[in-house]
């Protein structure tokens, strides 16, 4: 947002920094952590990082329920019955309904009310639009005609100020040329006036039930009998193919298309033209309840329903010549049952920011990007191990014996290997080594082998840490309660062991961006390895944190997961708590 007074609309960025040495913090493991485990859920949260220029639009391989999903009612300020919605250059959300016109900011909903001496035609509101000198275009019902402009609204009363019938929708097309949709036809604003639109522009007088202009300037004109479209410096209406008489809206794809929303035949479809999609009676979705349409910026395609939330299609332009219904997988629909709250979804819009907006019957709802993605997982996939892939991927084991998924936006590839992992480690040459019980497995590129524990450790045993050893290609595993034995190109040595350092092995590794190795231990002690350097810590060095669980690394801070021994707020059963803590800032 651009004006400081609407800043509430903005998401709020979390400052990164910590000057205090001890600092508790958000959930690090979630954002760091590749082994996190969960009990008893199915659910895990993968933070995605921003790729891409359109930094806050809602990414198309999330399904709906993935974005951050936010109601207002009535009892937050929001109106009901919601009837029309713009975003204004000062950034404000205008809320027209039936019951007056409300600026929103993001926290605060507010009833406008005009300057002295000026009363509203109406409460009821028709159409809204923005004009790029800050202004909003207001159509009043049952009939009203308002202009507001810095804080200040003027309404036109006098008959040659105002077109002949009630406007229902509003339009400015590339030239700044503003038209209007009315009762009885269209209308251009020409200086003070508006100049009715007829057969002198091969466009004949009728209801105008939408007005939509594309990206290439072209002006559409959705009538109760046909869609017209007028081409940029043309002063002749051309025609499309045949069309519905409940045509509610006009929407672009990202391929250049001009679609429309019926609620009379509960349709959205390509409008048919001449020189393209002249046969465009596909694709096409078909289902009772449909209402109104949008594209979004990303090219998804979200269409609202009279009884149940939302539909969005990711990618509309992969259709084929296909006819979906409601049993199609391809649309992805959130409903009362998914937790949508606002009723009956009226009018939609998207916002500077990329967000999603739905003007309801009971009030207002908002889809934003969630940097935290739920993903549902298969059954019996808890205590989990996590480990980050290219271009947001996500690898998952679990110490059941289930194998490992591989998860690829909204894809969950199950594989043939790593069942009961218990820890991850990605070499510097991007090869993966995953333990489990008994053994580790090796993935390189696409291919896994299998490493089993060898007799002498008594398997099976969980492989509860691996970090890199000082010899290239070596490995350190620490192997159930036998401790940390080497290991490198398939080959155990159970006779290499860490010195001076405890020997049951480290409860948490981490190896920083410049090579060293920071393992911790339970009984309060962390230890440093940097090449032949071995530094200790623990209480009387000011470390005070118990068992630590994680160690990860972020900018110049060390972060730990530690869980805290003794009777403290907040704790389990057995007297235990998780704490996060910045224990260095190096």
């Amino acid at each position: 947002m651009s004006a400081a007074k609407a800043t509430n609309l903005r998401r709020s960025r979390p400052d990164s920094s910590c000057s205090m040495r001890f600092c508790a913090v958000v959930n690090l493991r979630v954002a760091f952590c590749p082994t996190w485990h969960i009990g008893l859920a199915l659910w895990i949260c993968l933070l995605i990082t921003f790729h891409g220029a359109s930094s806050f639009a809602l990414d198309r391989d999330r399904s709906i329920a993935q974005f951050h999903y936010t109601f207002w009612s009535e009892m937050d300020g929001a109106p009901s019955e919601i009837s029309a919605l713009a975003q204004t250059e000062d950034g404000y959300l205008w809320i027209g309904s039936e019951h007056g016109l409300f600026r929103f900011d993001g926290v605060k909903f507010e009833e406008y009310k005009p300057q002295a001496g000026v009363e509203l035609p109406s409460y009821g509101i028709y159409s809204l639009m923005p004009t790029p000198d800050g202004g909003l275009w207001i159509a009043f019902a049952p009939r009203g005609l308002g202009l507001l402009r810095d804080g200040s609204l003027r309404v036109f009363t006098r008959p040659e100020e105002l077109p002949k019938s009630q406007i229902h929708s509003f339009a400015r097309d590339h030239d700044g040329r503003i038209w209007a949709g009315t009762e009885n036809g269209l209308v251009l604003r020409k200086g003070t006036r508006w100049v009715r639109i007829g057969r002198d522009w091969n466009l004949a007088p009728d209801v105008i039930r939408d007005l939509f202009v594309d990206r290439e300037g072209t002006l559409w004109v959705a009538t109760v009998k046909i869609v017209a479209f007028l081409k940029r410096d043309s002063k002749t209406f051309e025609f499309a193919g045949a069309v519905g008489r409940g045509i509610t809206t006009l929407a672009q794809a990202k391929d250049g298309r001009v679609w429309f929303a019926d609620d009379g035949r509960g349709e959205v479809r390509p409008v048919p033209t001449m020189d393209r999609n002249a046969k465009a009676g596909y694709p096409a979705v078909l289902e009772d309840g449909l209402r109104e349409m949008l594209f979004d910026r990303e090219g998804a395609l979200w269409i609202t329903r009279l009884d149940s939330g939302i539909v969005r299609i990711r990618y509309p332009e992969n259709l084929g010549n296909r006819k979906l219904g409601d049993q199609d997988r391809e649309l992805d629909t959130f409903s009362e049952k998914n937790g949508f709250s606002g009723g009956y979804a009226y009018k939609l819009l998207e916002d500077r920011e990329g967000d999603i907006w739905i003007g309801c019957s009971k009030g207002l709802v908002r889809f934003r990007r969630n940097q935290v993605v739920p993903v549902s997982l298969p059954r019996r996939y808890q205590r989990l191990t996590l480990l980050p892939g290219e271009d947001g991927e996500i690898w998952v084991g679990t110490l059941n014996d289930k194998p490992l998924l591989h998860i690829r936006g909204d894809r969950i590839l199950v594989e043939r290997a790593g069942e009961q992992a218990s820890s991850v480690f990605r070499d510097s040459n991007g090869v993966v080594w995953w333990g489990c019980d008994p053994g580790v497995w090796r993935k390189r590129g696409a291919e896994f082998k299998f490493f089993p524990e060898p007799k002498a450790t008594n398997p099976p045993n969980f492989i509860y840490e691996i970090f890199p050893s000082r010899d290239e290609g070596g490995l350190w595993l620490r192997v159930g309660d036998f401790g940390t034995v080497h290991f490198k190109q398939g080959v155990w040595d159970l006779s290499g062991r860490l010195k001076r350092m405890p020997f049951e092995g480290p409860s948490a590794s981490y190896r920083d961006a410049s090579g060293r190795v920071w393992l911790g231990f339970i009984g309060n002690r962390v230890y440093v390895l940097d090449g032949d350097q071995i530094t200790a810590y623990s209480q009387s060095d000011g470390l005070d944190v118990g068992r630590v669980k994680v160690i990860r690394g972020l900018g110049q801070h060390i972060w730990a997961d530690v869980v805290q021994q003794g009777t403290l707020p907040e704790s389990d059963s057995r007297g235990r708590r998780a704490v996060r803590r910045d224990l260095w800032n190096h």
